[in-house]
């Protein structure tokens, strides 16, 4: 009953959170090419660091929640 669906809702957005740690890791591994093949781009930098802050939030709501 409710229990089961709530215990679904909570599996469904750790899955959620599981994706955009995923996302952003491969997003941050980009980046970091990017900046080795073209060190001027600001552009680039600054959305490493965007990807950089968002895993860190992520990650940071994991740690409270397992």
């Amino acid at each position: 009953g409710n229990a089961l669906q709530s215990l679904g809702k909570i599996e469904q957005e750790r899955g959620k959170r599981d994706d955009a740690v995923s996302y952003y890791k491969e997003a941050i591994d980009s980046y970091n090419r990017a900046i080795e093949l073209n060190e001027n781009d600001a552009y680039v930098y600054n959305n490493r660091g965007n990807a950089l802050q968002s895993l860190g939030k992520i990650e940071q709501e994991r740690g409270k929640r397992d």
